[in-house]
């Protein structure tokens, strides 16, 4: 027997409320001699027993309903005596620990992971001390995520399963170097708590009981959807639901959310901007935040051999003000003056949570960008104004390196070659052959990028049958001049905001009116853009006709100016706008290659290789617990195809170190080294980053996390409070009990007092009134 709400237990005192008023009132009686009082003293003592015995009946009844209220106030519980009566029930503890990214959070005495593997402890100790048998299985929120994509058996998967408690398993936990560790993955309970409801059905002759220690943030269980359907399903099978909330309020938190390089040309040599954003997770805002920049430069010779790194640390990028909820985004420019793999990080003051507030990026550069440029205008006058501006001189370096080829190069060069090359520029070209066609759209699709300027080589059936394929953008009719312009009108062209004309966009730009239009190519008459083919007029003439026009397809994109590159038609090539606008073109057209992938912790990293050209065996250089702390993994590549043309190495969450982690497990640079068959050292590089979800350290308090699984019946408890046992799951609640019986003994005093009292009769009393 026990009383949940022990403070309570003190009103007991009050049952001798009624006993005290009751003595009170016999204090209060005097005697009185009457003669006439003889006659009924005699009566009284000849039924004397028969008062007593109601006066305590009223007593007793009026000390059990004031004992009734105070027991149901303080909740008294007792043990199941079905357990005790017919034997000793295995009582088996499933706990889920979230070991999550968010887990780490600093907030108060130590972090929550730490929290909840002392509550762990305490309850083990507990359990340890009761009569009956007592079972663990352990399982970690990340290596149930793992199995769930694994064929493996979701057992080798499990940290301890179906096991006796024991002081050595008890005390393993509260170490700090316990194999217990926070991971830096973005993983849900789901998995976890699956593989229990599985489990649990196989184990029904067992007291289950199911313990989750998470720090249950708003993102998750706000709208827990799945979450609450598995935790139904297990409320089901009979498993007792226990969730330990391992913090007890939100905390604030700043986090780099993105780091990558902005549109431009990536080549050595020429400044390259790059692109930050900081989340302010928090309730208020923040001022003067410092981040620190910091490159490391891994130069590579001509050769292909690498020497060694420089790191670099850049002046501190300032930002006066995030507010909360808000995300800023800021730029700052880096310069590498060699080729390689070049590494940039931001690091944001400390706060709750350490490891989102650093971010890395691989810029992987070359000596310059390659354009294939097809010209069949007069002397390649086109070409001429577009290398001029791609090759302006020795003092100045856009990283493209143009090169001029015939109309036949596209049907005799295969589509990987034409994949070198960043972006294709026709030029007034002729009629082109199928093959060249089908090898322009493959190169497309692939992610490459095609400029297309029109002119007097304009042939109306090509266009068509090139419309027909599905890359060109537009259906096209003839070439016309545009009409003379109003007095009032500034501009020929009207261009939309988008990054090839960032240069030409705002109200009255003096750069965009300065452009003329002579002549264009028309667009067919029943022809208007299809967004779900991907088509967007770019920009446009002063009388609504199309003047750029952009199709995506695939990876890649076609942009399509319907009139010439050189001025013949305009003026736009003597313009200083067209320098900024080819330059822009061009970073457009290459964006399709320059896929940047924003890889997390957790996820595969795949490197594919010739073997014909390197060793099978790669050589990882993969970051620790801290990016500083570096290890050594060597790999032995596995062919990808029957043929054996190309080998494949992976680093994945599914293999573990020989520490016992994930390989993939934290954030940082992942180094792998080939080496080639002549003995040279190829490095290729991968940024890992935290998933920006975990940074949000909003968090639910216990009524709101009852109210968001309703109608599921859970017990939610403080790390820090006394975990229930199975024990205390066991025990059996009274206060409903306790209602009705308290209902029944009001209902009995009431009548005893009615009994007791005097009450004269209503017909003797208007008798005498009469007399």
């Amino acid at each position: 027997m026990q009383f949940i709400h022990q403070s309570l237990t003190w009103g007991f005192l009050l049952i001798a409320l009624p006993l005290l008023i009751h003595l009170i009132n016999l204090m209060r009686h005097q005697r009185v001699q009457w003669a006439a009082m003889e006659f009924l003293l005699a009566s009284y003592r000849k039924h004397r027993r028969w008062v007593w015995l109601k006066q305590l009946l009223l007593l007793l009844a009026r000390m059990l309903a004031v004992a009734c209220l105070v027991a149901m106030l303080a909740k008294l519980v007792t043990r199941d005596q079905w357990t005790s009566w017919f034997g000793s029930q295995t009582i088996h503890h499933f706990i889920v620990i979230d070991d999550s990214l968010s887990m780490a959070d600093r907030t108060g005495n130590g972090t929550a992971f730490s929290r909840a593997r002392r509550a762990i402890a305490r309850l083990a100790s507990t359990a340890r001390h009761s009569e009956r048998p007592q079972q663990i299985t352990l399982i970690r929120s990340s290596r149930a995520a793992v199995a769930a994509d694994t064929a493996e058996s979701a057992n080798s998967w499990i940290d301890l399963n179906d096991v006796p408690l024991t002081d050595e398993i008890a005390q393993a936990w509260q170490e700090d170097n316990s194999p217990l560790q926070v991971t830096q993955f973005a993983v849900p309970l789901t998995p976890a708590l699956k593989l229990v409801e599985q489990l649990a059905s196989s184990s029904d002759a067992q007291q289950r009981v199911l313990h989750v220690l998470s720090d249950f943030r708003a993102h998750d269980w706000e709208q827990p959807g799945e979450l609450r359907e598995r935790l139904s399903k297990l409320s089901k099978l009979g498993v007792d639901l226990q969730l330990v909330r391992c913090v007890d309020s939100s905390a604030p938190n700043l986090a780099v959310t993105r780091l990558v390089p902005e549109m431009g040309t990536r080549a050595a040599g020429v400044p390259l901007m790059m692109s930050v954003a900081v989340k302010n997770l928090g309730d208020t805002s923040v001022q003067q935040l410092r981040l620190k920049l910091r490159t490391t430069i891994h130069p590579r010779s001509p050769q292909g051999t690498e020497s060694a790194a420089q790191t670099s640390e850049l002046p501190d990028l300032l930002i006066d003000r995030v507010d909360a909820g808000e995300t800023t985004v800021r730029q700052f420019q880096v310069f590498f003056t060699s080729p390689g793999e070049h590494e940039v990080e931001v690091e944001l003051p400390s706060d709750s949570l350490e490891a989102d507030n650093r971010r890395w990026c691989v810029v992987s550069l070359e000596g310059g960008e390659s354009a294939l440029v097809i010209d069949n205008s007069e002397a390649e006058k086109s070409a001429y104004y577009l290398e001029a501006v791609f090759r302006p001189g020795t003092k100045a370096r856009t990283g493209i390196v143009p090169s001029v080829q015939p109309s036949s190069y596209l049907r005799d060069t295969s589509v990987e070659e034409l994949l070198k090359y960043q972006a294709i520029y026709l030029l007034d070209v002729a009629p082109l052959e199928t093959t060249s066609l089908d090898n322009l759209r493959a190169y497309v699709e692939r992610g490459g990028g095609v400029a297309c300027f029109v002119g007097p080589n304009f042939n109306r059936p090509f266009y068509d049958n090139w419309f027909q394929t599905g890359l060109f953008p537009i259906r096209l009719e003839r070439a016309i001049p545009l009409a003379v312009r109003a007095q009032d009108v500034d501009a020929d062209v009207q261009f939309q905001d988008h990054p090839i004309f960032h240069a030409l966009t705002g109200q009255r730009n003096p750069f965009a009116s300065s452009v003329r239009i002579q002549k264009y190519v028309a667009a067919a008459r029943d022809w208007s853009p299809s967004t779900d083919d991907g088509v967007r007029v770019l920009a446009q003439l002063r009388d609504g006709a199309p003047l750029v026009v952009e199709r995506q397809l695939g990876g890649g994109r076609v942009v399509c100016f319907l009139t010439t590159l050189a001025p013949d038609w305009n003026n736009w090539a003597m313009e200083p706008s067209f320098i900024v606008t080819a330059l822009q073109l061009h970073a457009h057209l290459a964006q399709g290659q320059r896929q940047h992938p924003d890889q997390r912790v957790g996820e595969t990293i795949r490197v594919d290789y010739d073997p014909a050209k390197f060793q099978p065996d790669v050589q990882f250089q993969t970051p620790g617990a801290t990016p500083e702390l570096l290890h050594e993994v060597q790999k032995e590549a596995a062919a990808t195809g029957a043929s054996q043309e190309r080998l494949s190495v992976e680093l994945n969450p599914q293999t573990l170190t020989i520490d016992g982690v994930a390989e993939t497990a934290y954030s940082g640079v992942y180094d792998a080294s080939l080496t080639s068959r002549d003995g040279k050292t190829l490095h290729r590089r991968y940024a890992l980053n935290v998933d920006p979800t975990e940074s949000d350290l909003t968090t639910l308090e216990a009524k709101q996390l009852r109210t968001s699984l309703d109608p599921v019946n859970v017990r939610v408890v403080d790390v820090e409070a006394e975990l229930d046992s199975g024990d205390d799951f066991a025990r059996n609640s009274w206060s409903e009990w306790l209602l009705g019986i308290l209902i029944v003994l009001l209902l009995i005093e009431q009548w005893l007092a009615y009994v007791l009292s005097y009450h004269p009769h209503a017909s003797r009393s208007a008798g005498g009134a009469t007399q």
